[in-house]
């Protein structure tokens, strides 16, 4: 049994780093403060967070109060084979 419910996972793509980037920009909108969140209900993208050029931090947007809600954290790496997702923690 783990202690903390934390897991590294590796995906590879062939799909090219613009690509990946331009599927999470996709699916993910900017985070909003707790106010504006609650003021705007308007569901757009099913994830919010931010991306950088190479790596992301994103979480499922929900309308309630969770204090176990996960971050999904990962960074993208190139690799012989094409491109490499990693999660981190």
């Amino acid at each position: 049994m783990k202690i903390f419910p934390f897991e590294r996972i590796n995906y590879r793509t062939r799909l090219s780093e613009d690509e990946i980037i331009k599927r999470l920009n996709d699916m993910v909108e900017p985070e909003k403060l707790l106010l504006f969140r609650f003021l705007s209900r308007k569901v757009t993208k099913p994830y919010e967070g931010h991306i950088n050029t190479r790596k992301f931090s994103i979480r499922r947007k929900i309308d309630y109060g969770n204090s176990f809600h996960p971050r999904i954290k990962g960074e993208l790496q190139k690799d012989s084979k094409g491109e490499r997702i990693i999660k981190k923690n």
